[in-house]
C-alpha cells in the first residue's frame, strides 16, 4: 500500500511539473527588430501564436494564451482555412480592426518535426510576407471559398523570391531550412505513383505548379545540384501542368520583382490570369473568382463584428 502512495505521488508530481503547451512565440533579437521596423511602416500590429494538433481528437487546439486569441478563432473555425493550413509550416493571416492591420502568424506545431531548428527562418519568412504587405505589394484578397487557394498560391509564387533574397541580405540561413525539404519532397515524388489529372484536387494541383516554376526560379538565384531530378519527378506526376510551369517561368525569370512595385503587380495579375485560365480552360473546372485587396489598407475603422465564442481546447477537424 505504501508502494502505491508512493507511485501515485510521483505521478502526481509529474503532472504537476509538465509545463502546459503555450502558445507564445519568443523572438530572436534579429527578428524583434525587424518586427518593429515593420510596425512602425504605419498601422500595423504583428502577433505570433502557436497551434498545436491533437492527434487523438484529430483537431487543431490553440492555447488558452494566444494573443487575439478571437480574430485567431475565426481562421481555425474556417474548414477552407483549416484544409490548406494542415499542410502548411506557418500562415499568415490579418484582419482591419480599429483602423490598423493585424498581422497573425500561426505556427504549425502539428508539423514541428518538419522545421525543427530553424524556426527563426521559418518566422522570418513569415515576416517577410508582412513585410511586402506593410510597403504595399498588393495581393489577391482572401474571400473564404475553396478556391481562395489560387489566390493564396500566386502571390507566393512571387512573394517567395522577394523573400529569399532579403532573408540572405538579412543573415538568415533560408537554404539550410529550404534545401532539406526539398530533398525530402524529391524522395517522396520519386516513389509516388503518378494519378489522373481529374482526381487531383485543384489546390493540389496549384500547389505542384508553383513548387515547379520556383525550383527552377530559386536556382536561377542559387544552383541546386538536385534541381534536374526534382523537374523530372514533377514532370512524371503532373505532366499537365509542365507547359503552364514553363510559359509562367519564362515570364517571371527576367523579372526585378523587389525593385518595382508595378512590375509585381504586373506579374501577379499575369500568374492570377494564368492560374484561372488553367483551371476554366485545361481542367475544366468552374465556379471561381478572386478580388484584388486594397493596398494600403483602409485607415478608416471598419464595422465591429459580433464578439467570437472562444475557441474549445481541442477543436474537431474543420470546425
Amino acid at each position: 500500500m505504501q508502494g502505491l502512495i508512493v507511485a501515485i505521488m510521483w505521478l502526481a508530481g509529474l503532472a504537476a511539473s509538465a509545463a502546459p503547451q503555450s502558445a507564445r512565440v519568443a523572438l530572436s533579437d534579429p527578428l524583434a527588430e525587424w518586427k518593429s521596423a515593420i510596425e512602425s511602416l504605419g498601422p500595423h500590429k504583428i502577433v505570433l501564436a502557436r497551434v498545436y494538433y491533437d492527434t487523438v481528437r484529430r483537431g487543431f487546439r490553440l492555447p488558452r494564451d494566444a494573443p487575439e486569441r478571437p480574430l485567431i478563432v475565426e481562421f481555425l473555425r474556417d474548414p477552407n482555412f483549416l484544409k490548406q493550413f494542415v499542410a502548411m509550416h506557418a500562415a499568415t493571416v490579418r484582419r482591419q480592426q480599429d483602423g490598423r492591420t493585424i498581422h497573425i502568424i500561426l505556427l504549425n506545431m502539428g508539423r514541428q518535426a518538419e522545421w525543427d531548428g530553424h524556426e527563426e527562418v521559418l518566422i522570418a519568412q513569415e515576416l517577410g510576407r508582412v513585410w511586402l504587405y506593410a510597403n504595399n505589394y498588393a495581393e489577391p484578397a482572401y474571400d473564404g471559398t475553396a478556391q481562395a487557394c489560387l489566390g493564396i498560391q500566386a502571390a507566393d509564387l512571387l512573394q517567395r523570391r522577394i523573400i529569399r533574397r532579403e532573408l540572405r541580405r538579412r543573415g538568415f540561413d533560408f537554404d539550410a531550412y529550404r534545401l532539406p525539404l526539398l530533398e525530402a519532397a524529391l524522395e517522396r515524388m520519386e516513389k509516388a505513383a503518378a494519378r489522373p489529372a481529374e482526381e487531383i484536387p485543384t489546390c493540389e494541383l496549384m500547389s505542384k505548379l508553383v513548387l515547379w516554376v520556383d525550383v527552377r526560379l530559386g536556382a536561377a538565384d542559387r544552383p541546386w545540384p538536385h534541381q534536374k531530378r526534382f523537374l523530372q519527378a514533377l514532370r512524371r506526376l503532373y505532366p499537365i501542368l509542365e507547359r503552364t510551369a514553363d510559359d509562367l517561368y519564362r515570364e517571371l525569370a527576367p523579372l526585378d520583382l523587389a525593385g518595382d512595385r508595378k512590375t509585381y503587380e504586373r506579374a501577379l495579375q499575369t500568374v492570377l490570369h494564368t492560374m484561372y485560365g488553367f483551371v476554366r480552360l485545361v481542367l475544366k473546372r468552374g465556379g471561381i473568382r478572386y478580388e484584388m485587396e486594397t493596398i494600403p489598407p483602409p485607415r478608416k475603422p471598419p464595422e465591429k463584428k459580433p464578439g467570437v465564442a472562444p475557441l474549445p481546447d481541442s477543436p474537431p477537424a474543420g470546425a
